[in-house]
């Protein structure tokens, strides 16, 4: 039979006369060997199955078929060194209560698919350190109830393509301190009908189909009525002028 490159291979050594093998007439095979420096038992079943102990201890299990293990109590299983595991196919892990895992190094998961995390509950994630997520596709978040974003030191967010914020009710935002909103072209915000739009060197306020602009120290009024108010009273603008 061909060994399986992922098996380790058999550490026989026997010398006669400190082998003993028995096999039964369907091919079963029991080895006992107690050649100095090679001792080992290897029980063995005909379809190819074994298990084999070497003279250092160490057991290899090989199943050419399915294998069951099944404990009606507690089971617990502590690797002092290294844990290797590999499977071909799928992997399902189901717990019927808490689960606990904890790595004392560093973490890593690699998936080549799709990856999907559901919870039922709370979901809490501490880092003491950095995090970075990157993301080469689309990236979308649905959040149905409130949301909070805190950050103790500076705060950027940094869009290389267009931005959009909606919201479906007011909006407030509010500083300690000073408060700018920078742009290389211009800034305009509206509201309803109305809009007030900055560029370099100019400020145009629109009112329905009204507009004033402000260029240079100069207030240009485009307009087919103007209304003053002072102290809630309308007054007759022909007695204030604009000084540019």
């Amino acid at each position: 039979m061909s060994q399986d490159k992922r098996h380790p291979k058999s550490t026989y050594d026997g010398k006669y006369p400190f082998v003993r093998i028995e096999i039964t007439e369907s091919g079963h095979e029991l080895h006992m060997d107690d050649t100095p420096g090679k001792e080992r038992i290897r029980e063995s079943h005909k379809s190819g199955s074994y298990r084999e102990i070497s003279h250092d201890g160490k057991i290899v299990t090989m199943s050419v078929g399915n294998r069951v293990d099944y404990c009606k109590q507690g089971l617990t299983t502590t690797v002092d060194k290294n844990h290797d595991f590999k499977a071909g196919g799928s992997v399902r892990t189901s717990i019927g209560g808490g689960a606990h895992t904890e790595v004392k190094g560093n973490s890593t998961h690699a998936t080549d698919g799709d990856h999907k995390t559901m919870v039922g509950g709370d979901h809490v994630v501490a880092t003491k350190g950095d995090v970075a997520s990157g993301v080469k596709g689309k990236f979308t978040k649905k959040i149905g109830g409130e949301i909070k974003l805190k950050g103790d030191a500076e705060v950027h967010t940094i869009m290389d393509g267009v931005a959009l914020h909606e919201y479906g009710a007011e909006v407030t935002t509010k500083a300690e301190s000073d408060m700018m909103d920078e742009s290389k072209s211009k800034i305009t915000k509206k509201v309803g009908g109305s809009s007030i739009t900055i560029e370099d060197g100019q400020i145009v306020l629109t009112v329905g189909g009204s507009s004033i602009t402000i260029t240079d120290g100069l207030i240009v009024l485009d307009a087919s009525e103007v209304h003053v108010t002072k102290g809630g009273q309308q007054i007759d603008p022909t007695n204030y002028k604009f000084v540019g």
